[in-house]
């Protein structure tokens, strides 16, 4: 049975996480943290690779999210190993972070991250094809231009 996700109040108290994979090598990346604040939509990308650890995936996210905008309440993620790890879910437990995990192999239940997959490969894309650069270069700028879009969901 699905339940229905909590309803923030606050930006940055509930995040979807996940990572984009697939992608090509980069200055020896190849994957993205994905993090979406569910309230304001807005994204946080990160450059790491495939072998990274859950200890190395938890500073990423410390370093991304934690820095800037406090701990979130709680984590939505999917069923990745490095988020269902017993080292990842004790460090939540112990910073009192909420762990949900959506439903395996329904992207309509992890929707929203995988709409910001979808725009951030997309823009990817059109920025390396169009200026022949490594995806790593422009990371910041496409996250920076998905940020200010207005949602017409929320109007933020």
């Amino acid at each position: 049975m699905l339940m229905p996700l909590s309803v923030p109040s606050e930006y940055w108290e509930i995040v979807r996480m996940n990572f984009v994979t697939g992608l090509p090598l980069s200055r020896g990346f190849d994957v993205i943290l994905a993090v979406v604040d569910l309230l304001s939509k807005r994204p946080k990308c990160v450059a790491t690779h495939t072998t990274a650890t859950t200890a190395a995936t938890a500073l990423l996210f410390f370093d991304a999210v934690f820095i800037h905008h406090g701990l979130p309440q709680e984590i939505v993620s999917d069923r990745d190993p490095k988020f269902t790890s017993s080292m990842w879910t004790e460090l939540m437990k112990v910073m009192w972070v909420r762990l949900r995990m959506s439903t395996s192999y329904r992207a309509q239940a992890d929707g929203q991250v995988e709409r910001h997959h979808r725009v951030l490969e997309d823009a990817l894309q059109c920025m390396v094809s169009q200026h022949g650069t490594d995806w790593v270069d422009v990371l910041g700028t496409i996250e920076f231009a998905h940020s200010t879009l207005v949602s017409s969901l929320t109007k933020i």
